[in-house]
Formats: structure tokens, C-alpha cells, sequence
């Protein structure tokens, strides 16, 4: 039976949030090794690399606010994903290997100027 409107966008939502839980450490964990080793290598002009801690605390707020809003729970978890991809400015084809198509699919649409990104895997 196929479900429709809401209930089919729950149902999307916990599937995504369902990769996310899977693979969020060791995609995380790759793509701050590689950001932080960009910007020690990668640049012509010093960078200091992304602020993990920083952007969990950006996470945990969204999550926070997602419960403030009453919207799902699974909304916080998206938005912490998105705060660490835009953060480490990582290709798709890493969230692709450690995350899913699903996720994958999401972040495209998620945070388009990443398709430009010229990270390695």
C-alpha cells in the first residue's frame, strides 16, 4: 500500500534519518580529516580548518529547534548532517559512500555549491 502527503514524507524522513545514524561517525570523521588536511596544505593563504565542536553545537541547536517548533525529531539530525557537510565543503561522493543514495539524493538538493567541490575521496 502506498502511502501519500505527510505520511510519505515521515516515512522518507526516518529512512534518512535511519542512514544518518549508520554513517554519520565515520563521515564525519573523514571529512574533517580531509578538510583540516586541506587547509593545511591545500591553500596558498592560511585557513584554519572547520570547528567540529562548533558545528555539533550548531546541530544540537537544530535539533533543539525542531523539537521548540514541533516538527520531528529527525529534522534536527538533517540539518546537523547539512551543518557538517557545508562546514568540511566536502563532495557528494563522500556522503554517497559512508551515507546512502538517500542521503546522497538529499544533500544535492540539501546544499547545491557542493557540486562544485573539488575534494578528494
Amino acid at each position: 500500500m502506498k502511502t501519500w502527503g505527510k505520511q510519505a514524507k515521515f516515512s522518507e524522513l526516518n529512512v534518512l534519518s535511519s542512514d544518518i545514524a549508520i554513517g554519520i561517525e565515520c563521515f564525519s570523521n573523514v571529512a574533517y580529516s580531509l578538510a583540516k588536511k586541506n587547509a593545511e596544505t591545500g591553500c596558498m593563504f592560511e585557513m584554519s580548518a572547520p570547528n567540529k565542536q562548533y558545528d555539533l553545537m550548531r546541530g544540537e541547536q537544530a535539533h533543539a529547534l525542531a523539537i521548540q517548533e514541533d516538527l520531528p525529531v529527525e529534522i534536527g539530525k538533517l540539518a546537523g548532517l547539512v551543518c557538517i557537510f557545508e562546514s568540511t565543503n566536502q563532495p557528494f561522493e563522500l556522503a554517497k559512500h559512508y551515507l546512502g543514495n538517500n542521503v546522497f539524493d538529499f544533500l544535492q538538493q540539501a546544499c547545491p555549491a557542493n557540486s562544485n567541490s573539488t575534494g578528494m575521496l
